[in-house]
């Protein structure tokens, strides 16, 4: 999260709980020429149109009075969907014993994403359990994928590294250690998720 989502997150997440909501995301990006500032929301209940439309008046109204964005930029508030993406510490905390996915920007191992049960969250660090398909013979392995959202320090004191002590821990095979670069995205991967995604072809 960058220095002026965290900005936002802070500003508006108190306004968000008190209108009985979670703030579950912000995300500040370009889009061709036009800034966006993206706020998701979340709620037991669930989130339709008018919660979005309730949210985005009572946030639009604190940001146009504190404002803390020099640029022009357009709001917008959503739910943060079915298949929501995990970006924060506390959202892989949470997806910890459920399927998450991984998409590459370019195939490892022929494969585009892998897909799996988040087994561990430790030091910016994923451990998922996995099978891929070519592979599907030779048993279950584990995937290490270095989260691209949480700086790791190389350990430089002679300890054993995160890595092998999870390994070892986890007792499977490790298929490939997966780097920051190569990540695109991480998601869940809800039952209501995989269900829209065969709906759709995708």
């Amino acid at each position: 999260m960058t220095k002026t989502e965290q900005e936002i997150k802070s500003m508006v997440s108190p306004l968000i709980n008190e209108l009985g909501y979670e703030l579950y995301d912000v995300m500040y990006l370009k889009e061709g020429s036009e800034w966006f500032l993206r706020i998701f929301i979340d709620s037991e209940k669930g989130i339709d149109l008018d919660d979005c439309e309730k949210v985005s008046n009572r946030v639009g109204e604190l940001l146009d009075e504190k404002d803390p964005i020099s640029t022009s930029y357009s709001l917008e508030v959503s739910s943060c969907g079915l298949e929501r993406h995990l970006r924060e510490k506390e959202h892989f905390e949470k997806a910890i014993g459920k399927n998450i996915e991984v998409k590459f920007f370019k195939p490892i191992n022929g494969e585009k994403s892998i897909s799996g049960e988040l087994l561990k969250f430790e030091d910016g660090l994923l451990i998922i359990k996995t099978e891929w398909k070519e592979l599907t013979d030779k048993g279950v392995y584990i995937i290490i994928v270095n989260c691209p959202l949480i700086n790791v320090l190389p350990n430089n004191n002679g300890e054993v590294s995160v890595e092998k002590r999870l390994i070892q821990e986890m007792m499977f095979t490790l298929l490939c250690y997966v780097s920051q670069k190569e990540v695109e995205k991480i998601s869940l991967r809800t039952k209501e998720a995989l269900k829209a995604k065969r709906e759709n072809g995708t």
